[in-house]
């Protein structure tokens, strides 16, 4: 079962601990977000299990850092695929991963208000 969207517990201890400096953190990870859905689509499509693998890492690892468990955790079964070598099965998973990646965007910033 996929759990919620946001780690709010972690959110707040990290809201603690660096204060306003997350809000540049969460800033800057939506900023980058596009960017990375877009190359982990385009690695999945051409089936470059390589690329697809360093991607979806990429935004497993950022998405958990700032508190974004759902969409860390459909970036983790992605790279799974991709060390798999079965990054064409990692197509099935692209809208899923886009809507939570929107969904998780606006959770962050109703978080941050």
């Amino acid at each position: 079962m996929m759990s919620q969207l946001l780690d709010i517990d972690t959110l707040n201890t990290l809201k603690d601990v660096i204060g306003d400096d997350l809000k540049e953190i969460i800033d800057s990870f939506l900023q980058l977000l596009p960017g990375q859905l877009d190359a982990i689509e385009t690695s999945a499509r051409s089936g470059d299990s390589a690329n697809l693998r360093l991607h979806s890492h990429t935004l497993k690892g950022s998405a958990a850092n700032v508190g974004a468990i759902k969409l860390s955790e459909i970036s983790y079964m992605v790279e799974s695929l991709a060390k798999n070598g079965e990054a064409s099965k990692a197509g099935t998973h692209m809208s899923d991963l886009r809507m939570t990646a929107n969904n998780t965007a606006d959770a962050l910033r109703r978080f941050m208000v």
